[in-house]
């Protein structure tokens, strides 16, 4: 509460300056949107990070005084006794201390040598007091709200009539006693007039206008929100003040908007219209009714008037100032400050005092003071961890604590005070291993308390060096660098704390995830899991932790652990470590997006072995193949790389050459660095990876994680495809930067040297419009180029006079192979690729599956010109035929439906006629084909169309699978109907179908 007040008292204090700097440069709607920041500031009390320099830091000096201040007891109330140190008991200690009883108190009785049982009181601060008088004032104002707008609802339901208004989309009353038209109502707004109001179409006209500008700005709801507001900090007039000037600029914000929609040449009777339905009163309008009545004083009335007449226009420095110096004062106001446990020990942190060490438990009374007598807590007590540690008020459940007394000499070797730190266990663990204990630190007049969320071996590990049972470096190390966010501090312990804990017992069920399904772990299963899992947890130590950017859903195997008390802790699986799934850590699961947080990684072999034994059928990755030797300048790109990745430290050794089942398919042999041994590419969208030998072991590089590491602008990772041609990986998706939709398309190719990974973008050297790539394939002939040359420019022609300013294409041909599908005949299929550079791609509309990468090169999607990528030649007896028509590029090379659309193409060239063809190649025509195959069909006599369509009635009974059932017979209804564009032979030909199967 402290935090919140002092930060939006300098928020609203900043917010007044602008408001008076900028009062005739910017908009007053931009003005009234401003103080939806101190909304934010009083409504949401939490800070968004933190700042070594803001508010809060500046301010921590007077934040401590008055710290000090609110702790100071104003009332004692006796609760119990309390057994306390003697060495604690000081006569000349004045009676005004927190734990000192009042004057007229029992006096001490001693309990034995070294403690004394004495009479407790709690101390009633001033803090605590000033709760009860909030409260209370709380409790004052939410009534005199609910009840000010109560009454007002409750006054405008007995005096309204119903009027009607024609175009109004809100519902409108008549309330003749009304001193102002207003709006009123959150969730179901209405106009109210007075019979000023109502006394002319035109003043109507202008008050609905207005009226309905409030309701689209929200204003009823803002002014719940101001309620709100003043309910809660009702004690602040920097909030009053707010509420009052933000309800004046929503006015003016109003007349802005108003304005705007009427008009121009309405401004000067819309400002007469205000002057005589305005009532002028002498104090502000009650900030705590919801209305927005138009009751203004004079120097308001005056400024509304004044912005109406001049029309000021918001001037666009002035915008951008005022936005930056918002933004400034939110960076300062909206932080927090890092308080590290140096700042709360003050001078004892890095001094050499003295120490008394004094441990209390209900069967232990004991005062252990260290071997030379001093304690440096820079040096020590930081090793446990305690330096993560944040302010929390507890209180201790468990009479155990420990106790360090701290004695700092001052400047002329005396005394200079004490400084105490309490080890109290506030609760123990499941299973008595560890502990949670709770840190007060400070002197006797100003103790602050920390959770401290680590393990009671920590703390007494500590605890034993105090007492010189141990040396300071068996205290356990953090693993962890000091750049960890609070919160990720705090899952990272948690984690640590629940892993560490665990209980077999605990467990409710486990949930297990591959890439063939889910399942979950009952009876004997989760008894025999549970017995490996949690040995495997409890053995977990930071030392085992560690973080690195990477893929929500990059994994192999998901673990899933529920717990009875409804928690449930969440491991993805990769190579041979573990990720825990933690908000904190990685916000979202997505295999495309790279999360913008490092991931918590777990090296525990234990722990993948483990989950690794719940893998149904579990593949082992193939053996390596062998290929002769290559040199790597004959597989490398001449060109320099355009990124270069070097893999030391990023590679992971693989200890289980094991993968999922259905990671198989993904897996292409090829030596990429030329050593004669191929590398094993994985190209599945979950995982892309490449595995490799290395001096007789086994590595693994996640490729998205190292290369999303290696390049933070990389925004969607699209698709992995190996090319065992080039012996590269091509690599697909978006990268941040100033194009169309959420980045610019990119695509690289990736080579492996052996030692480091190589990118580099498209080569786009082109002659002609021909790829220079193109021109020296001696497999690709000149009338293949000639006819992709033609189709791409054909397509380009249709491009003039875009938007996007086209100034360049080429195309990309490549020959694809000799298709020997179809008994005798010789077929040779190359693809062609067209590529449109434009000047200004940011014109170019994104959609389907068009592209434009960070050069201005586009690849267009929604082709009338060109249907695919395919040109396909017969071969007969050394002649070449370049066959008309094209092929779908929806489906790969290879499909069903790829050998669809080829069987329909040579159908269409009479290249096939119905008797070669079976039933399943007749349905291929058919499904590909649509009308054009009746039309085919009807070309031939009678009886070949009749034993055609014998056999593809016979194809139809032989099937037996649902969905292809299902899609011949829509094909079948299709081709039934009354459609246009068919020849006389097809409509003779539809006639025998529909005899057939009709």
């Amino acid at each position: 509460m402290k935090e919140i007040l002092l930060t939006s008292s300098v928020l609203i204090l900043a917010l007044l300056a602008l408001r008076r700097l900028f009062r005739r440069t910017i908009s007053r709607r931009m003005q009234y949107a401003l103080w939806l920041l101190v909304l934010m500031r009083l409504l949401v009390p939490l800070n968004v990070g933190t700042l070594a320099h803001n508010v809060l830091s500046a301010a921590a000096p007077v934040q401590a005084a008055v710290e000090k201040r609110l702790e100071t007891p104003v009332l004692y109330t006796q609760d119990g006794a309390e057994r306390r140190p003697a060495q604690l008991v000081d006569g000349n200690a004045p009676q005004g201390e927190p734990l000192s009883p009042p004057a007229d108190a029992a006096h001490s009785t001693p309990a034995d040598e070294y403690s004394l049982v004495t009479p407790a009181y709690r101390a009633v601060t001033l803090a605590e007091a000033l709760t009860y008088v909030w409260y209370a004032g709380m409790l004052g104002v939410g009534m005199w709200f609910l009840v000010t707008n109560l009454r007002f609802a409750r006054a405008l339901r007995k005096a309204r009539t119903p009027y009607s208004v024609e175009g109004c989309r809100y519902p409108v009353y008549l309330a003749s006693a009304l001193p102002s038209p207003c709006l009123f109502g959150v969730l179901r707004p209405a106009i109210y007039l007075n019979d000023a109001a109502a006394a002319s179409p035109k003043t109507l006209r202008f008050v609905l206008a207005h009226e309905q500008t409030h309701a689209r700005h929200l204003d009823p709801l803002w002014s719940l929100l101001r309620g709100l507001c003043l309910t809660v900090y009702w004690f602040d007039p920097l909030v009053w003040l707010a509420a009052v000037l933000s309800r004046e600029d929503g006015e003016l914000a109003c007349d802005e908007g108003t304005l705007r929609a009427l008009g121009a040449d309405e401004r000067t009777a819309y400002g007469k219209a205000l002057l005589a339905l305005v009532p002028v009163c002498d104090k502000p309008q009650n900030p705590l009714l919801g209305a927005t009545t138009m009751t203004s004083g004079k120097r308001s009335l005056k400024e509304r008037i004044t912005r109406i007449a001049e029309n000021r226009q918001a001037k666009t420095a002035a915008v951008f100032a005022a936005v930056a110096l918002a933004a400034l004062v939110c960076a300062v106001s909206f932080t927090g400050s890092s308080r590290p446990l140096s700042a709360v020990c003050g001078d004892f942190w890095d001094a050499e005092a003295t120490c008394t060490y004094v441990e209390e438990r209900p069967d232990v009374d004991a005062r252990y003071t260290p071997a030379d007598g001093t304690v440096r807590l820079s040096e020590h007590l930081a090793l446990v961890r305690i330096g993560s540690a944040h302010p929390k008020k507890t209180v201790a459940v468990n009479p155990a604590w420990s106790t360090l007394y701290l004695t700092l000499p001052d400047a002329d070797g005396g005394t200079a005070g004490h400084l105490t730190i309490n080890f109290i266990r506030e609760y123990d663990a499941s299973g008595d291993t560890e502990a949670v204990y709770t840190l007060n630190i400070g002197t006797r007049d100003a103790a602050k308390s920390y959770k401290v969320l680590s393990g009671q071996d920590e703390i007494d590990a500590f605890l034993a060096y105090l007492r010189g049972e141990a040396a300071p470096e068996q205290i356990s190390q953090p693993a962890f660098p000091n750049n960890l966010t609070e919160a990720e501090r705090s899952v990272v312990d948690e984690f640590l704390h629940w892993a560490q804990a665990l209980r077999a017992e605990d467990i409710h069920n486990l949930q297990f995830r591959d890439g063939s399904g889910s399942r979950y772990l009952v009876d004997a299963e989760l008894t025999a899991l549970s017995a490996q899992l949690v040995p495997a947890l409890n053995a977990l130590t930071e030392a085992e932790l560690y973080t690195q950017r990477g893929y929500g859903d990059s994994t192999y195997y998901t673990l899933a652990v529920n717990l009875r008390d409804g928690t449930q802790y969440t491991f993805l699986c990769g190579f041979d470590c573990v990720r825990l799934l933690s908000p904190a850590f990685e916000p979202a699961l997505s295999s495309s997006y790279p999360s913008n947080r490092p991931t918590l990684w777990l090296d525990s072999p234990a722990l993948m072995a483990c989950i690794d034994s719940l893998e149904a059928s579990p593949a082992p990755l193939p053996d390596f193949e062998t290929a002769a030797p290559t040199p790597l300048a004959d597989i490398l790109p001449a060109r320099e790389p355009w990124m270069t990745i070097p893999l030391a430290g990023k590679a992971q050794r693989i200890a289980d050459r094991r993968i999922p089942s259905d990671a198989l398919d993904w897996l292409t042999q090829m030596d990429m660095d030329g050593d004669g041994v191929c590398e094993i590419v994985n190209s599945s969208p979950n995982f892309p990876a490449i595995y490799y030998k290395r001096g007789g072991e086994l590595y693994g590089v996640d490729l998205k994680s190292v290369i999303t590491a290696a390049w933070p602008e990389m925004s969607y990772w699209d698709y992995t495809s190996a090319a065992p041609a080039s012996r590269s990986i091509l690599l697909g998706g978006l990268s941040a930067g100033d194009a169309p939709g959420d980045g610019i398309n990119f695509t690289r190719y990736l080579y492996f040297d052996g030692e480091s990974l190589l990118l580099y973008k498209p080569d786009r050297s082109h002659t002609d419009h021909v790829a220079d790539a193109t021109l020296a394939d001696p497999s690709v002939p000149a009338e293949i180029v000639a006819r992709a040359k033609q189709l791409v420019r054909q397509r380009y022609d249709t491009l003039a006079g875009s938007a996007a300013q086209y100034d360049d294409w080429y195309t990309d041909v490549s020959f694809l192979g000799a298709e020997t599908r179809y008994e005798g005949l010789t077929l040779e299929v190359y693809s062609f690729s067209q590529h449109y550079h434009a000047q200004k791609p940011e014109n170019i509309l994104l959609a389907g599956g068009t592209e434009v990468d960070e050069d201005g090169w586009a690849f267009l999607d929604g082709d009338t010109v060109l249907d695919g990528p395919y040109i396909v030649c017969l071969m007969d007896g050394g002649t070449r035929r370049i066959l008309e028509g094209s092929m779908s590029g929806d489906c790969s090379t290879g499909s069903p439906a790829y050998y669809a659309d080829l069987t329909a193409l040579l159908a269409k060239n009479n290249v096939l006629r119905p008797d070669a063809l079976d039933g399943g190649r007749l349905n291929e025509v058919m499904s590909s084909s649509g009308i054009s195959f009746l039309n085919w069909l009807g070309q031939y006599d009678d009886t070949e169309q009749d034993r055609a369509l014998e056999r593809l009635s016979a194809y139809r009974a032989s099937l037996t699978d649902s969905y292809d059932l299902d899609m011949f017979s829509r094909i079948v209804a299709y081709l039934l109907g009354d459609r246009d564009g068919l020849t006389d032979a097809g409509r003779a030909a539809q006639a025998r179908f529909r005899a057939m199967f009709g």
